[in-house]
């Protein structure tokens, strides 16, 4: 009963929106529009440089700190179901020189994106080992998953939350460390 319990409770947060659209745009349709890879502008993180620690070791959050993360675009592979209810979308989205898989799932105005960290379904490989452990590469596959969704126009970018359990939580943390004020609620 206590499993079932909290199976329920995990599949509840799960279906969580990660993205909110605005009554404007709930009309919108949820379905992502079709965009030119590298279609891209430059978005600077929220911390400057000057205030951080200095770097002591080259694979690490300090470092993701101080990145650049442009923007792309979601691009919408594929339309898998689209029902009165909802849609549901294969999609991609640009995360430096990778190219990263995920589903959207879009209804009255939520959308829900689901990614598929590098090296997972049909993602890119990750650059190296460390970069799959370390999850510093994943970090950054959410990162540029928030900016693409923000650039979306049904995604209203001041009501944007992230949701991540285990592993995800954990790359969650990550990505709010690194790029403070990157969504709303987590």
């Amino acid at each position: 009963m206590r499993r079932m319990l909290v199976a329920g409770i995990c599949a509840g947060l799960l279906a969580v929106p990660a993205a909110c659209s605005s009554e404007d745009d709930a009309g919108a349709g949820g379905a992502p529009s079709p965009a030119a890879p590298g279609s891209s502008s430059a978005t600077p993180t929220a911390t400057l440089a000057a205030d951080l620690p200095p770097v002591t070791d080259e694979r690490s959050l300090l470092v993701l700190m101080r990145e650049q993360f442009p923007a792309s675009r979601i691009r919408q592979v594929s339309v898998e179901s689209r029902t009165d209810d909802y849609t549901r979308s294969r999609v991609t989205y640009e995360a430096g020189d990778l190219t990263i898989s995920g589903v959207l799932l879009a209804h009255a105005g939520f959308v829900v994106l689901h990614t598929a960290y590098r090296g997972h379904a049909t993602s890119d490989e990750p650059v190296d080992a460390f970069d799959r452990e370390s999850r510093l590469g994943y970090t950054r596959d959410t990162i540029h998953a928030v900016l693409a969704l923000e650039g979306e126009p049904y995604v209203d970018p001041d009501r944007m939350a992230m949701l991540g359990r285990s592993m995800g939580g954990g790359v969650t943390l990550n990505a709010l460390v690194a790029y403070p004020g990157l969504v709303d609620a987590a």
